[in-house]
């Protein structure tokens, strides 16, 4: 379709459901008020209209919503059966009005069919199994009451009723009415000449739309991309107050570090400096780890979207891979520029851009991988703090290189941490000088010739990617 046909069909399914007044207010949330909640509902239709779908089934769409509101949101599933769509529901007590609007009503009692056939005959049905509807009693309520079983402190009505097998009474009533309206539906159906019609005309549409989805990849993850940027404009509130805590906390540790002298007792060794590139870290880091619930909620946005068959998994995760990454780079660029002049270090600034902002973008990549995985947000944030705890351990600035367990020493090689101090020490103090050397040899960063900053940025660029295509592979394995 071309983007003037996409553009006519939002008009054409928003005058279907009444939502053409609304069409340039915000849908809202807790914060911003936006539509009523029946509009939101009919919102949540019209994006499942926009494919055209013959079949259109909805569970349970007046459920939390005012008895306008849901007669409203049923007047509107009502005039897409009018026009020819079919429509399925699940609902539970609807008031008398909206019970009016009913084609076809289908009464379940433990997974039993107890009745099926034109709602408006559903009252003469049970009246001859002799249970008449009390005069000015919502029949739908008095439907559900007759039908469900009670196990415990069950009325004399109740018990009456549940001594009677609804399920088998139906079953008797098809077999002995060859006019049943279930009947009828089977024979139509049982019709071998007219199924195997509909059967070709489904081969012919799957030879001729051979893909699941309409646009490529690349407009989707273009689509996908822009959607997530105008969420984050939106609703700007959470970078903000990400934005605000790093900046705080940049001046905190640029001011304390600053004003402290060296260590008398570390001799030449640049001690303070090393502790303030540890902290840079991790402190980094332990701010991106906030993103964990945040990710497992939109993971669950996704799910659903994708089994609906909106877009690709890889549309969606390049896109947000992308978003991220533009995101948390700009949050680390804030943070690096201040306590790089604050602390007064003499290394390159644009290395430190690169390399931090690279950690930091590991971090959230292990972040998606986790997040991919985990049941919930409990569950991944003690998995992250597990992975994190031992990277940590092994960066290298707690236990040096040369003193950490020969039986540990791949941990150290295999922590993050470890790749972003030591490119970080190396940019500071690789310069040759008296404290610089004694500053690396302190951390046994001295004999390892082939580290250098730029291979660590490497290496942490191979931890971006490796993590990235493990969260795409757990996603791809994700059920809604």
């Amino acid at each position: 379709m071309s983007n003037k046909d996409k553009i006519a069909r939002v008009h054409e399914v928003m005058q279907e459901l009444s939502l053409t007044h609304i069409k340039d207010t915000k849908v809202g949330g807790t914060v911003i008020r936006g539509i009523s909640g029946g509009e939101k509902r009919r919102v949540t239709i019209g994006i499942e209209l926009l494919s055209s779908p013959s079949v259109l089934l909805l569970d349970e769409p007046t459920s939390g919503l005012s008895s306008t509101d849901a007669l409203n949101v049923t007047n509107a599933i009502k005039e897409l059966a009018r026009k020819g769509r079919t429509v399925i529901l699940t609902v539970h007590q609807p008031r008398s009005d909206i019970y009016e609007l009913f084609d076809d009503l289908l009464l379940l009692s433990q997974g039993k069919v107890v009745y099926f056939g034109k709602a408006q005959t559903a009252a003469a049905y049970f009246e001859s199994l002799g249970h008449e509807c009390p005069v000015g009693w919502n029949v739908a309520d008095y439907f559900l009451d007759l039908i469900t079983l009670h196990q415990e402190g069950n009325t004399d009505r109740e018990e009456a009723y549940s001594r009677e097998d609804f399920a088998k009474k139906y079953s008797d009533y098809l077999a002995s009415n060859p006019n049943a309206h279930l009947t009828q539906l089977l024979k139509e159906h049982q019709n071998t000449s007219e199924k195997t019609e509909r059967d070709a005309l489904l081969n012919q549409f799957r030879k001729e739309y051979s893909t699941q989805y309409a646009t490529t990849t690349l407009t989707q993850t273009f689509l996908l991309t822009q959607r997530s940027m105008t969420n984050l404009a939106r609703h700007p509130t959470i970078f903000q107050a990400s934005a605000f805590i790093h900046v705080v906390f940049a001046l905190v540790v640029g001011s304390l570090f600053s004003g402290l002298k060296e260590r008398p007792e570390m001799g030449a060794v640049s001690f303070n400096i090393s502790i303030a590139l540890f902290f840079i870290t991790s402190f980094l880091a332990t701010m991106t780890f906030s993103a964990m619930p945040q990710f497992i909620i939109e993971r669950s946005l996704f799910l659903r979207e994708r089994a609906a068959g909106m877009y690709r998994t890889s549309s969606y995760f390049m896109a947000k891979t992308i978003v991220e990454t533009l995101s948390y780079t700009v949050l680390t660029v804030v943070f690096v520029v201040i306590t790089y002049y604050l602390i007064g270090l003499h290394g390159s600034l644009l290395y430190c851009f690169v390399l931090v902002a690279v950690f930091v973008n590991v971090a959230l990549s292990l972040i998606a991988a986790i997040g991919a995985g985990a049941e919930n947000a409990e569950v991944g944030m003690n998995i992250l703090s597990l992975v994190n705890t031992m990277a940590m351990l092994f960066s290298g600035f707690i236990v040096s290189r040369s003193d950490i367990p020969r039986g540990w020493i791949w941990a150290f090689w295999a922590s993050y941490y470890q790749w972003a101090f030591s490119g970080l020490l190396d940019n500071e103090f690789s310069g040759g000088s008296e404290k610089g050397v004694a500053t690396l040899a302190y951390f046994g960063m001295d004999g390892v010739e082939w580290l250098t900053k730029w291979r660590a940025v490497l290496v942490l660029l191979g931890y971006y990617i490796l993590f990235r295509f493990i969260g795409f592979l757990l996603l791809l394995s994700k059920r809604a």
